[in-house]
């Protein structure tokens, strides 16, 4: 979709199945779908896990 997981959180609608950013879901109040409206959206991970230094 040309959406990079590292720059900034990606999301995706249950219901439409549509991947947005923080920026476009802005659009509306609240947390929904810009295009269909509906509340309840997944975050997507990235695929490559982060790395943490053991202690």
């Amino acid at each position: 979709m040309g959406f990079s997981l590292e720059d900034e959180k990606v999301y995706m609608c249950l219901r439409c199945g549509s991947v947005f950013s923080r920026r476009e879901q802005e659009i509306l109040p609240g947390f929904r779908c810009p295009h269909c409206g509906f509340k309840i959206v997944e975050k997507i991970r990235p695929s490559v896990p982060k790395r943490v230094r053991a202690l």
